[in-house]
């Protein structure tokens, strides 16, 4: 759109450094014709110029910067929620590895514990009750 206007801006000059005076009816030579006329399609140029840029401005210019100011609006708010959720899914993957490690200690202990322990009786252990075995043999 500026160099729209700053080109019919120009023109604007050249014609009126082109202007003269309209001579009477009868005295119209041919170079003051040719000035008139060319004054005239500078002028019909000028006002092209003008509308195309009027249409660009409109159809093209206003839009996209609507776009552009909205899309900055949302980029900005996407990326904050964004950085927010990344925020809370590496605790969460943290809280998870932290899990995870205690889960595999647990799991060592354990496997360390069933190795070494010795084949018993379970009739010896000390983790059922004596009702239990009684309810067992009498079935």
């Amino acid at each position: 759109k500026r160099s729209y206007d700053i080109f019919a801006h120009y023109l604007s000059k050249v014609e009126g450094s082109m202007s003269i005076e309209t001579p009477s009816q009868g005295s119209i030579d041919t170079l003051s014709m040719a000035l008139l006329s060319t004054n005239s399609h500078i002028k019909k140029l000028i006002q092209n110029n003008t509308g195309i840029s009027k249409q660009i401005q409109l159809d093209i210019i206003e839009p996209l910067e609507l776009f552009s100011e909205h899309y900055e609006m949302t980029k900005s708010e996407i990326l904050g929620k964004g950085a927010s959720i990344n925020r809370e899914l590496q605790k969460a993957k943290e809280k998870v590895a932290r899990f995870q490690k205690k889960y595999y200690n647990a799991s060592l202990v354990a496997e360390k514990y069933e190795s070494s322990k010795q084949v018993e009786d379970p009739r010896d252990s000390k983790f059922l009750s004596k009702s239990f075995y009684a309810t067992q043999s009498e079935k």
